[in-house]
């Protein structure tokens, strides 16, 4: 619950655009994100009056409805181009779905392979293997696609984070 309350208040903080959580694997993700639900009778006998038992309801319901309007909150997967990655994905955003109400925005495929690297047989398969991968997460997901190049280094700070943005989204 501590985890949940740190998480939403960063849906008060003022001074930026967009908040970015990077959060753990699905399946943690999904944990936080049911808590409120599973903690709700803890905190209605936790709490000393009911006026406090609704209000921390009444933060958390707010929360959970903030992140299922499209026009305040999106929710990206981000996987590898990969078997395992792609389901366990697939599966995380169905649940979110079915358990929470919290459609998926848009999927983005980290590591593709960059066509100039490695002419031999072992980097021309595992391309086409992950051109296997991207187009049955296209099939699989139906949304809104990134495709992330494999880079020679790890983005750190805005300015990193914004080439790789133009990259990706053509300046968009």
């Amino acid at each position: 619950m501590a985890a949940f309350e740190r998480f939403m208040s960063y849906f008060k903080t003022n001074g930026f655009n967009i908040t970015i959580f990077d959060t753990a694997p699905t399946g943690h993700t999904l944990r936080l994100l049911e808590l409120p639900t599973d903690w709700k009778g803890f905190i209605d006998l936790g709490t000393l009056t009911k006026q406090t038992s609704e209000e921390t309801t009444n933060k958390y319901a707010d929360v959970i409805e903030k992140m299922k309007n499209p026009a305040k909150s999106s929710f990206v997967f981000v996987m590898y181009p990969e078997y395992t990655p792609m389901i366990e994905a697939w599966r995380a955003a169905e649940e979110l779905k079915k358990q929470v109400g919290i459609e998926t925005a848009a999927v983005a495929v980290n590591y593709i392979l960059p066509d100039h690297s490695g002419e031999n047989s072992f980097f021309h398969n595992r391309r086409r293997q992950q051109e296997k991968y991207i187009s049955e997460i296209e099939d699989r997901f139906n949304k809104p696609m990134m495709l992330i190049p494999l880079l020679e280094r790890e983005p750190k700070g805005l300015e990193d984070l914004i080439a790789l943005g133009q990259e990706v989204c053509g300046g968009v």
